[in-house]
């Protein structure tokens, strides 16, 4: 039999799992449409401001909503966010969060470049 505490876990564990999938089904929807965005962009030819805007929003919405929804539920099991928690605070995470999206964010837009 499981105790309290041990059932207790496993759901935290079972939550962490489903967000850690969120997450990543975000990332992988995010770079998806980016690509759509692109390829429509370019079977116009077009060069216009608007259109290379586009994938640009939708990084940014679904960085968003991984940073507001799926992301913190992972980080407070993660020990090393756990330790910037003991540091400067939770209120001041996004500091450190924003910029990890950021560098998430490049990475993408190298892989899209590769890939055209």
């Amino acid at each position: 039999m499981t105790t309290d505490r041990e059932a207790e876990k496993q759901a935290r564990l079972r939550e962490l799992f489903i967000h850690y999938l969120l997450g990543w089904g975000a990332w992988l929807a995010s770079m998806l449409v980016a690509y759509v965005l692109f390829t429509i962009a370019h079977w116009f030819g077009a060069k216009e401001a608007i259109f290379s805007l586009l994938p640009w929003l939708a990084y940014l919405g679904v960085g968003f909503a991984l940073t507001k929804y799926c992301l913190p539920r992972y980080i407070d099991f993660h020990p090393v966010w756990k330790t910037i928690d003991n540091l400067v605070g939770v209120k001041l995470r996004g500091i450190f969060l924003w910029p990890l999206f950021y560098l998430v964010l490049l990475f993408k837009l190298g892989f899209l470049h590769v890939m055209r």
